[in-house]
């Protein structure tokens, strides 16, 4: 896409914020059909800006222009809901068009040049022409806006309830205005739930992920070895491993530099916890640094991998002889002659994956690894250590497509494991959501590390 970004600014010192959003829409859509929810983060990315996810405290955004080889830069607050930090993205956007220079967005700013980017922001998420079109389909016999239903229009568009309300007041398409407690009490967020609508922070989160420059950290560097060692822990816990994560930390620095000759290694024999934690260790370099899909057969190495050190090594990668069950689960697991090929079946889903990797976003990868892993779960090759494994596979697949590798809190097991449930009815809605929320949080804190090692290599 080819935008003439000098011509946009001189445009732009000659239009109110309401124009310039509609001259900015009339450009990047071209002769397109404008499609809703706009997706804000793409256009930053074709406006030629970088996008990162801070901590802020007090600002909203902040924006950074091209300088020399540096190209303009913007922070979004990580902290706040995923309908804020398109507002912002918007914001900030109008920064780059037309300011161009050093810009602190901080909360409810009063300076003439944030109000001016805020109506800019509005204007181009849901533009006024687009709005008023959509509310004659909602409106009474008086011709006036019903609360709910500028709760449905703002869902539209992806904006906040109350923003859009206020706009609508001011378009005189609201009858009274509202009291000052209405917002509290009109609790949006719940009524979405109780009107039996569709939230939109899955289509947000998508965009966020796909449009986002993410910057693979390398095997060597502390804060890879510090994720794979949360990583090990929380997996551990999840399937009932009894090891604080400073333990687990020990054990995977230990083996890292000793390998072999690591007392985890040779002197833990009857110690399940142990065994087990170094097993994992080992699947985890397996996958991490594998440059083949992930099929059956690489699925009985990672067991064997993990069960390497059992007083049975013997039924480590063997597919399991019997039948058995999932404890709270509501299905039942494939029969155990059927596994080999349900696994054949799920290489062939694999197979399919890899060939359409490189044009598949980061996340519809991710939503196919999810359904796959979950899958295995369901098939549940082995007599143990099918939930460790089932999400080896799943980063392994993230693995083809550089992107990190994910965990489930072991706070979270319990909402986990309810997904889970949701998904064996066939709903894997939630459950990829879940794990889409885990993506973006380990691709913020990885560039986020990357940006303070370049920082500390820079004062140095």
């Amino acid at each position: 896409m080819s935008i003439d970004l000098n011509n946009l600014r001189d445009i732009s010192q000659k239009c109110s914020a309401r124009e310039l959003a509609d001259i900015v829409l009339e450009i990047y859509f071209s002769s397109k059909e404008i499609s809703f929810p706009i997706d804000i983060f793409k256009m930053l990315t074709d406006f030629g800006i970088y996008y990162q996810f801070l901590p802020f405290d007090g600002l909203e955004g902040v924006y950074s222009p091209e300088a020399g080889s540096l190209v303009a830069t913007v922070g979004i607050n990580s902290k706040r809901p995923y309908e804020r930090q398109r507002f912002t993205a918007a914001h900030e956007l109008c920064h780059h068009i037309k300011d161009y220079s050093v810009r602190v967005s901080p909360t409810d700013s009063k300076d003439p040049i944030e109000r001016y980017a805020d109506e800019f922001a509005g204007s181009l998420l849901a533009p006024e022409r687009h709005i008023l079109e959509l509310s004659e389909s909602f409106e009474n016999s008086e011709g006036y806006l019903e609360d709910d239903d500028v709760l449905r229009i703002s869902l539209v568009f992806g904006v906040s309830f109350m923003s859009l309300y206020w706009r609508f007041i001011n378009l005189k398409k609201i009858k009274n205005l509202p009291s000052k407690k209405f917002f509290t009490k009109y609790q949006a967020f719940k009524k979405v739930e109780s009107l039996g609508l569709n939230r939109l922070d899955r289509v947000f989160l998508r965009n966020i992920i796909n449009s986002y420059s993410y910057v693979p950290l390398i095997d060597t560097n502390p804060d890879w070895y510090k994720l794979k060692n949360h990583l090990i822990y929380n997996d551990g816990r999840i399937e009932g491993l009894d090891l604080d994560l400073n333990t687990v930390s020990e054990i995977c620095t230990d083996l890292r530099i000793h390998k072999r000759e690591s007392k985890y290694f040779n002197e833990y024999k009857d110690n399940k916890n142990i065994i087990e934690t170094v097993g994992h260790y080992f699947v985890c370099n397996q996958i991490f640094r594998a440059q083949i899909a992930p099929n059956r057969y690489e699925l009985k190495e990672l067991h064997r991998l993990l069960f390497k050190l059992s007083p049975n090594p013997d039924v480590a990668g063997e597919f399991r002889r019997i039948d058995n069950e999932i404890t709270g689960a509501q299905i039942q697991t494939v029969y155990f002659g059927n596994i080999e090929q349900e696994l054949y079946f799920l290489d062939k889903e694999i197979d399919a994956l890899m060939q359409q990797i490189d044009q598949l976003s980061y996340s519809d990868v991710l939503e196919r690894a999810v359904v796959i892993h979950h899958r295995l779960t369901q098939i549940h090759p082995f007599t143990d250590g099918n939930g460790r494994l089932s999400r080896s596979v799943m980063n392994w697949i993230l693995k083809m497509k550089n992107l990190p590798p994910i965990y489930v809190e072991v706070s979270k097991k319990q909402d986990y494991l309810s997904l889970l449930q949701d998904s064996d009815n066939g709903d894997t809605s939630g459950l990829v959501n879940f794990f889409l929320e885990i993506l973006l949080k380990n691709m913020v804190t990885s560039n986020a590390n990357l940006s303070k090692i370049e920082n500390d290599e820079a004062v140095g």
